[in-house]
């Protein structure tokens, strides 16, 4: 038997994986610090996770990606990331700043990151994404993505539970003592 294993199986291995342990740790360490936290400094550190998503650019690079990585795929994740990783520090400056209508950005961010993750994965999964030579962009998706679907799930779990308990819908303004 060939010890290589086919990479659609690696692919699944790992993303399934990493998402299992990110629901265990955030389960059993960020879901109970996050309730403890103001709105504003539970969305934070989540907020500049995201930020990071510009690494996605990586996917429109020929001589770190394969070239011939189909464009229908390559530019949608790419571009969407950027969107994600710019709405982010939007948000976290807003919510920083305390503006008016922080939560609003907070909202669109976590909307729109979400659906570019959806779709990159849907459409990787149909183009057979993994067959392709994706060299360190290989753990965008396997590592990077499960991590940020988990982080859009608490950014939306901190939002709904904000708006059941009555909260304004702006950055929470004199909430946040820790003064960035």
């Amino acid at each position: 038997m060939d010890p290589m294993l086919a990479p659609d199986l690696i692919f699944a291995t790992q993303v399934t994986f990493m998402n299992v342990v990110n629901i265990i740790a955030a389960r059993r360490y960020l879901v109970p610090w996050l309730a403890r936290q103001p709105l504003a400094d539970a969305l934070s550190p989540l907020l500049l996770l995201h930020a990071t998503r510009v690494i996605g650019l990586g996917f429109l690079t020929g001589n770190v990606t394969d070239p011939n990585l189909p464009r229908v795929i390559a530019v949608p994740a790419a571009y969407g990331d950027l969107a994600a990783a710019t709405l982010a520090l939007l948000a976290y400056a807003a919510l920083r700043y305390e503006l008016r209508g922080a939560l609003a950005i907070v909202w669109v961010m976590n909307i729109v990151g979400l659906a570019d993750l959806v779709h990159a994965a849907a459409r990787g999964i149909a183009l057979g994404f993994a067959s392709y030579h994706l060299g360190p962009m290989w753990f965008v998706p396997t590592f990077i993505g499960p991590t940020m679907i988990v982080t859009h799930v608490l950014m939306f779990w901190l939002l709904i539970g904000h708006a059941r308990r009555g909260g304004d819908h702006d950055a929470q303004r004199a909430t946040s003592a820790s003064g960035e």
